[in-house]
């Protein structure tokens, strides 16, 4: 993340993390939607929109969680 995230004890904490982005390619609904939302995207582009929405994501989730549940559960969060 760029800065730190506060979580629910209101701490602030500075995250790392690694997301694989996949498509569903038997999903027509979702590929016409890609096509609209990356239509005349470069590759940079298409990786800052997908940042944002993940940095979102996160920020959203670890305001749910205090920093114990976070320490202790690093690599199973029940809520990540």
């Amino acid at each position: 993340t760029n800065g730190y995230i506060p979580t629910l004890d209101f701490i602030g904490v500075d995250v790392d993390a690694i997301a694989k982005i996949a498509l569903d390619v038997d999903d027509p609904a979702g590929i016409l939607l890609a096509q609209k939302n990356f239509l005349n995207m470069d590759e940079f582009q298409i990786r800052e929109a997908l940042t944002d929405s993940l940095q979102g994501n996160m920020r959203e989730i670890i305001g749910t969680i205090n920093l114990k549940e976070i320490c202790n559960n690093r690599y199973e969060c029940s809520r990540c």
